[in-house]
């Protein structure tokens, strides 16, 4: 049977480093992102006080862990500041924590992390959507080389934006996205390969600011097993 923490990690998937804490900060379950960003393994589970190794022990959600928080965190073992999600859940004395990091400011260790994930990555220019940076895993999703996928629109390979063609379509969905912000804009969407074949993604979209700098980071996975399996069980059906 599927433990509580389990749960927890499973809805957030590999979109971010993921980590189930008790409310004294104790670590109780981790992702596999959060594993290669922090260097965690087994034993330390119910063993170490997640905020005094890696953070600013005076960062807001340390200092109330009963509320829902979200900002920038320094983070210890990669000496810079991240973006993270605080998200108490009282009936279960566990505290979810999610670190967002800043792809602008990423350090070797960090791109190592976010080249190697399952994931695509995205980041967009804020005016336009221009694409302006991209991990080796959206490339490889979407058939493109590195070169070529940066300085397309992102309204050229996700298929609602692109059936708009409405000048006003990019300005609607940073407002939504705006509205949303912290939290992701997430979607079962179709985006569009080199080929012009379209595939089936789950898509998690943020409005994301740091020192002055705004951008949109996208990130989404292949979901196309999932979408035949759910065919198949309709055709049987």
């Amino acid at each position: 049977m599927q433990s509580s923490e389990e749960y927890h990690l499973k809805i957030f998937g590999e979109t971010c480093a993921c980590l189930v804490l008790d409310q004294k900060g104790l670590l109780l379950h981790y992702n596999k992102t959060a594993r290669s960003l922090f260097q965690l393994e087994k034993k330390h589970l119910r063993k170490i006080n997640f905020f005094k190794r890696f953070l600013n022990e005076t960062a807001p959600a340390f200092q109330d862990m009963s509320e829902a928080w979200a900002g920038d965190v320094f983070l210890k073992n990669i000496q810079q500041n991240c973006f993270v999600q605080w998200l108490p859940n009282q009936e279960e004395n566990i505290c979810v924590f999610n670190v967002f990091p800043y792809l602008s400011e990423r350090s070797p260790k960090l791109e190592k992390v976010l080249q190697n994930t399952s994931d695509g990555i995205l980041l967009l220019h804020v005016e336009n959507g221009e694409i302006i940076e991209a991990n080796e895993t959206a490339c490889k999703l979407l058939g493109y080389e590195n070169n070529e996928l940066i300085g397309k629109k992102f309204s050229d390979i996700e298929t609602e934006l692109q059936a708009q063609k409405d000048a006003t379509s990019w300005t609607k969905f940073l407002i939504e996205l705006k509205q949303k912000s912290p939290e992701p804009l997430q979607v079962l969407t179709q985006f569009i390969q080199k080929d012009s074949t379209t595939i089936p993604v789950a898509s998690s979209a943020c409005y994301e600011e740091n020192k002055g700098y705004s951008y949109i980071s996208v990130v989404f996975r292949d979901v196309s097993s999932q979408d035949r399996m759910t065919k198949m069980q309709v055709k049987m059906m």
